[in-house]
């Protein structure tokens, strides 16, 4: 039977609530986006669980709630955080490409590839990140040219 490391469960849980879509998730930890999906409703319905227990043969709710919190009032819980991080902002953190724009768009222009834009912005002006932010730059404005 096929099951989780904890310290994965745990790992989709912190990094959804840092906003990360499955699709990320999935790839950094290696699993795949099903296994994320699942991961999270079954953690949600634990969730609910703890939160909603249920009462089973101590009768009425109401003659309880001085003595058990659980079953007070609803509107003293805190409201759940959203479960759907992609309704946040569309686009991410600033490029590490941002500061060489002109250079790169002048690449572009010419016709060069994101790998020949990198090596020139590697030799020219001492680009210290990565091909990977050329290549999702390029990419990017791509797209919105």
């Amino acid at each position: 039977m096929n099951q989780l490391k904890v310290s994965i469960q745990q790992s989709i849980i912190v990094l959804t609530t840092r906003g990360w879509s499955r699709r990320r998730i999935a790839r950094e930890l290696g699993v795949d986006r099903a296994t994320v999906g699942r991961q999270l409703r079954r953690a949600e319905a634990e969730a609910n669980a703890a939160t909603n227990p249920t009462l089973g043969s101590e009768g009425d709710p109401s003659s309880n709630a001085a003595s058990n919190p659980t079953h007070g009032s609803e509107s003293e819980l805190p409201p759940k955080p959203a479960t759907n991080p992609t309704l946040g902002s569309a686009s991410g953190p600033a490029s590490r490409c941002a500061p060489f724009a002109v250079q790169i768009a002048a690449g572009m222009e010419a016709g060069l590839t994101a790998q020949r834009i990198y090596q020139d912005l590697v030799c020219e002006h001492a680009f210290p990140w990565s091909y990977q932010s050329v290549k999702r730059y390029v990419r990017r404005q791509s797209v919105v040219h």
